[in-house]
């Protein structure tokens, strides 16, 4: 399936000038106006609409593939190809679609965007399993009794520098009184 050279660029246009919102798991609307126009625009007679499926995508890809870093409104750009992306990650089936579609996009502009969302997701990822960490009982507990085992190790060292420093005292005394 061939879209027109430029569609992808106008539209994205058109969205952002008509305020149509492009947040991935928006909670209100879902962004389904701005998915519906994408969808339409992408759609041969006969197709569902509803949704994007796998042989839309890969033409999409390779549109989003030709488009330049935005001059104006940039951020509002960024949001809307990052949906764009999510969709035909999700479309492609998740994880495993990534190197398909890192190889559509290759080194330009959207291929960038995928990779910050990459790196983002990548981050997200890490402070949630540090965060499960930290919450899960058993190693909070288990943390506790390190840190209590290493406070009563630093005590015992202090108290025997403490016992070593008085005798010495002890014995410059004794010295003193021999004098």
């Amino acid at each position: 399936m061939a879209i027109a050279e430029g569609w992808l660029e106008q539209y994205l246009d058109q969205a952002i000038e008509r305020r149509l919102c492009t947040m991935i798991g928006c909670t209100t609307c879902g962004a389904q106006d701005f998915r519906a126009g994408l969808n339409a625009g992408l759609a041969r007679p006969g197709d569902d609409l509803r949704r994007l499926n796998a042989d839309r995508s890969l033409p999409l890809l390779e549109s989003a593939s030709k488009l330049v870093a935005p001059q104006a409104r940039h951020s509002e750009r960024v949001e809307a190809i990052r949906l764009v992306l999510f969709d035909c990650w999700v479309a492609l089936g998740g994880d495993n679609a990534l190197p398909q579609m890192k190889e559509r996009l290759g080194r330009g502009w959207a291929g960038q965007v995928l990779n910050e969302m990459i790196a983002h997701h990548e981050v997200r990822t890490r402070v949630r399993r540090e965060h499960e960490v930290r919450s899960d009982p058993a190693a909070a507990r288990q943390r506790r009794q390190q840190l209590k085992g290493e406070r009563q190790q630093r005590h015992q060292e202090r108290l025997e520098k403490k016992r070593q420093r008085d005798a010495k005292r002890r014995s410059g005394e004794a010295l003193d009184e021999l004098k």
